[in-house]
């Protein structure tokens, strides 16, 4: 299994609307069960970070190719 995790630093005031738009994201790719997005409580409040889960390099590769593709 293939773990992508991928963190962006996020303007002050502007985490929820990410935190949603990431989510939409996952959503639109059909990732629900292999996608996660964190946000911290606690320390450092501007990181947003979420995670992909693969089953191989195979689906790795033609994940972000499709995603390159439909962009």
């Amino acid at each position: 299994m293939i773990t992508n995790r991928r963190t962006v630093q996020v303007k002050q005031d502007c985490m929820e609307a990410l935190a949603q738009f990431v989510l939409a994201a996952g959503k639109q790719a059909k990732l629900e069960g292999r996608f996660r997005v964190y946000k911290s409580d606690l320390g450092i409040r501007n990181i947003l970070a979420y995670e992909i889960d693969f089953d191989d390099l195979v689906a790795y590769d033609r994940f972000w190719r499709n995603w390159v593709s439909n962009s």
